[in-house]
């Protein structure tokens, strides 16, 4: 039996046409990397594999949406962290959608998954991100908080996002741990150093607050 699909992100790359040669195609082996990583987080959301949809289009669906905005923005510093130029737009939705046939994520259905569509198809300009909830009592306030933490992402510079790789995980170790795990080693106090100028207290407190919010949809 088809496995339930109750969160997909469904993205585009940002100015596609002008990066250079062999760079979107880079850009896609980062994004698949970051998702195979997701399967090493504590609890693992349960991912589809990544789908690439009309040459800069991608879609991504977890079983679960208690780890979909956490992805989202894991994703992004995943990008950031290798070229500052890897931007894509992200819409989040999470409900209860036609079961994932194990092929391709992009054939799952819905009204929630069209409205995510027309959404990002809507995106002129910033906030380059939104989330859609099937049972959002107030989804103006969503669609604030993704507006804030997004400015937030826009900012981070690239030592900030090789940090934040790591501190993004449900389960982040400690800054001590980071420092060691980072490619050069770094002291304990440039990773707090980074995390501040991150403004990675606000977006965990945002994070966990989500998290607190949606359990999975049965």
């Amino acid at each position: 039996m088809p496995d339930p699909v109750h969160a997909v992100l469904t993205g585009d790359v940002l100015r596609s046409g002008k990066l250079p040669p062999g760079a979107l195609d880079r850009l896609f082996e980062v994004m698949e990397a970051a998702v195979a990583d997701l399967a090493k987080w504590d609890p693992a959301p349960r991912t589809t594999p990544l789908s690439r949809v009309r040459g800069d289009g991608w879609q991504l669906g977890l079983g679960d949406p208690l780890y979909a905005v956490r992805a989202a923005f894991y994703i992004r510093a995943r990008l950031t962290a290798v070229d500052r130029d890897f931007r894509t737009r992200i819409v989040i939705a999470t409900g209860h959608f036609e079961p994932w046939d194990g092929a391709d994520v992009a054939r799952t259905g819905g009204d929630l998954i069209r409205a995510a569509g027309t959404r990002l198809d809507k995106m002129r300009r910033r906030p380059w991100l939104d989330m859609l909830r099937a049972d959002d009592s107030d989804p103006a306030l969503t669609s604030a908080a993704m507006a804030l933490a997004d400015g937030v992402s826009q900012r981070w510079t690239q030592a900030q996002a090789r940090v934040l790789c790591h501190s993004l995980q449900p389960d982040a170790p400690d800054h001590a741990t980071i420092a060691e795990r980072m490619s050069p080693p770094v002291r304990q106090q440039a990773v707090t150093a980074h995390l501040v100028r991150a403004e990675f207290e606000a977006m965990e407190h945002l994070l966990r607050a989500i998290e607190q919010r949606d359990s999975i949809v049965k």
